[in-house]
């Protein structure tokens, strides 16, 4: 008599081979970039953020979504597929209640990127070493004069300190960046890290903690945790800037950030999410072009920071890398 119950058990254990196997040969590969995270890839290459997980699964040597680490190379799902269809049951009409309140609305791909972003401590890591700063600004701010070693470890020493710094919090050594895009702003980037030991008569001194390369003289002294990076709020914005990208970071180990030609002027705020668009030339005879966009965006953009004429921005999705001139919208 044929035993049933194991050649029932033999077909689910093929079907279930059979499936895994189609999958795999479905899948296709992709590197993972700098600052890719599975909802940004899944954004990307399936078009659907919330296809994160069918990524993951197919990858079971990253242990965690966090672990996904530039230069791995991961496999994908077949982009043709779909998620599997829920069955609908017609409910009872007697269960049918209103709504007692109305429901939020659901956070778009790019808010649910952005949050995402927020969480993995990419932005707070970026603000920390990168400052957009009006250059009026810059006579009034704090500024390193010296550096010495003393008994207690290296020591630096400045001036112009004002008196809202506090003994005992932690500053960041800020230098010019030698590129500035915006005449009437800076971009700063960070070369140390010290902690306020005293300040007196506008001058203080600060114990280094870490340094990437000496500080020198004229270099400004500023808070090292930028405010605004633990208080955004993703909101995807419908109203029309005019701006470009003034300048792309592409050398960040977490993504591309960019300095966009609108700020506060324009109603720009922080959090705010906007597109860009690529610039191209379509050539009208001899040596002559004009400037042309297309109608899709090449991805979009969270505002970090902003300043009156001018903001910084980090990439949450890009199509098509970014570059200076691109069009925000």
């Amino acid at each position: 008599m044929p035993n049933h119950k194991h050649s029932l058990s033999t077909y689910a254990l093929i079907a279930v081979i059979s499936t895994a196997s189609l999958q795999a040969v479905n899948a296709a590969s992709y590197t993972v970039r700098p600052g890719d995270s599975f909802s940004a890839i899944a954004d990307r290459e399936l078009g659907d953020a919330s296809r994160w997980r069918e990524i993951w699964s197919l990858n079971p040597q990253v242990r965690t979504p966090e672990s996904l680490s530039a230069g791995t190379r991961i496999q994908l799902p077949d982009g043709r597929m779909q998620p599997a269809p829920r069955m609908e049951t017609q409910p009872d009409a007697s269960s049918i209640q209103p709504p007692a309140t109305q429901q939020p609305s659901k956070p778009s791909a790019s808010e649910m990127l952005a949050r995402e972003e927020i969480s993995s401590g990419r932005l707070a890591r970026f603000m920390a070493h990168y400052r957009l700063m009006p250059a009026s600004s810059i006579s009034s701010a704090a500024r390193f004069v010296a550096q010495r070693s003393e008994a207690n470890g290296e020591a630096i020493y400045a001036e112009n300190v004002g008196s809202h710094y506090g003994v005992g919090q932690t500053f960041g050594v800020f230098r010019e960046d030698s590129n500035q895009p915006i005449s009437d702003y800076r971009i700063l980037k960070r070369v140390a890290l010290a902690r306020l030991d005293y300040v007196a008569d506008n001058k203080a001194k600060f114990l280094l903690l870490n340094q990437a390369s000496a500080a020198e003289k004229g270099d400004l002294i500023l808070p090292a945790q930028h405010p605004a990076s633990t208080s955004l709020n993703p909101t995807e914005v419908t109203k029309q800037i005019s701006a470009r990208l003034k300048r792309v970071y592409h050398e960040t180990p977490d993504g591309y950030f960019a300095l966009i030609d609108a700020g506060l002027e324009s109603g720009v705020q922080p959090g705010q999410i906007y597109h860009y668009f690529k610039k191209d030339f379509v050539r009208q005879g001899g040596d002559q072009a004009i400037e042309e966009f297309p109608t899709q965006p090449g991805g979009s953009l969270m505002i970090l920071s902003t300043e009156s004429g001018a903001s910084l921005a980090k990439i949450i999705t890009s199509r098509a890398v970014p570059a200076a001139d691109d069009r925000v919208q």
